[in-house]
């Protein structure tokens, strides 16, 4: 069952009109610019643009000082009313730490599947096993270890076979899907990276 949270960063309009969504802070305010009714706010409310009285869905507030970010208490919410399909919008830009705590939640809730979206990326994590990657609207492809990795892939511009794919090893990125589909067999799990120079590629 699929959810969509949106974050404090406005980073476009969703994909994914149909789904629920979970307003976190000022996701609160892009979800209503676009038109959606989330259907709860969470957060500890630092950033949100309107004040409480003026939120029409059900409000978690939280404090402050916690030891979850409000994306991630968004990620629990979602998992504990058995969603186990999430897309994250909001968390891509400006703060960097905030977003490698987010990218963090792809590894920590691998049961689940997560992707980060906004305009020009899409970013997941591939699970060790064999995946097959449509052709998409996306140019590139790119591949980064979270641990040393068997990787072979196929399909695209620049193919490999069982190469060991390290963390510090930034040779997979940038690649091209030439065929239908790129096959990727990967023996632990890696993050994919699916990229656009601009909102017209």
């Amino acid at each position: 069952m699929k959810i969509g949270i949106y974050s404090a960063i406005d980073s476009g309009p969703v994909l994914d009109r149909e789904c629920h969504y979970i307003a976190v802070d000022r996701g609160y305010t892009h979800l209503k610019n676009q038109g959606i009714e989330p259907i709860v706010l969470i957060g500890d409310f630092d950033s949100i643009d309107q004040t409480l009285n003026e939120v029409t869905c059900e409000i978690l507030k939280h404090p402050k000082r916690k030891d979850y970010t409000d994306t991630e208490l968004g990620v629990m919410y979602a998992i504990e009313h058995g969603y186990d399909e999430i897309d994250i919008y909001g968390v891509t830009q400006k703060r960097m730490d905030h977003f490698l705590a987010v990218l963090s939640l792809l590894k920590k809730y691998r049961a689940c599947t997560i992707r980060l979206y906004d305009d020009w990326n899409c970013i997941t994590l591939l699970k060790g096993g064999q995946h097959r990657i449509k052709k998409n609207n996306y140019t590139y492809l790119s591949f980064f270890a979270i641990e040393e990795t068997i990787l072979s892939i196929s399909g695209c511009a620049y193919n490999l076979n069982d190469y060991q794919l390290n963390f510090n090893d930034p040779l997979c990125v940038s690649n091209q899907i030439e065929q239908e589909e790129a096959v990727i067999h990967n023996n632990q799990d890696i993050i994919m990276v699916l990229s656009k120079d601009n909102d017209n590629t």
